[in-house]
């Protein structure tokens, strides 16, 4: 499974999307998926790897597998968000870098390969007219099986 969403989430929902996030990745996990890909980039993408994380304390056969668009992404990042990527590397199963330098569509071919190695897409999408609604779109035209929890 891989997770695609908004780098933007609203404090008065967070906490209610995390535990649907939970909830999700433990369904999951009872299905058998043991593979999850992330992107590690703000909002969504961290609550997802650290989500998985934390799941992996009660089901070690989990992975978490980071995919990044390049190497020395977190010039991206500032804060807490430079932590809690960097937190993410340093305990994901497998760190996949896409591209070796930064350009317009490396994030583009990231999105690509989380879809490329996944049969689910667990999203957070608000916004069909976005990166993220194009990355869906994708997902859906190769396949996936989406799950939106927004």
């Amino acid at each position: 499974a891989c997770f695609i969403g908004h780098e933007l989430i609203n404090r008065s929902i967070y906490t209610n999307l995390a535990k649907k996030l939970e909830k999700n990745v433990d369904s999951l996990i009872k299905q058998g998926i043991i593979y999850f890909g992330c992107g590690a980039f703000e909002g969504f993408d961290q609550l997802a790897g650290m989500t998985v994380l934390n799941a992996r304390k009660s089901n070690p056969g989990i992975r978490l597998i980071i995919v990044l668009p390049c190497k020395q992404q977190d010039f991206l990042f500032s804060g807490a968000n430079t932590r809690t990527y960097k937190d993410l590397i340093a305990n994901a199963d497998k760190v996949v870098y896409v591209t070796e330098k930064f350009s317009k569509n490396c994030v583009d071919k990231r999105n690509q390969h989380l879809i490329n190695n996944s049969s689910i897409c667990v999203t957070y999408m608000k916004h069909i007219q976005s990166n993220i609604g194009q990355t869906v779109r994708l997902a859906q035209e190769s396949g996936l099986t989406v799950i939106n929890l927004a």
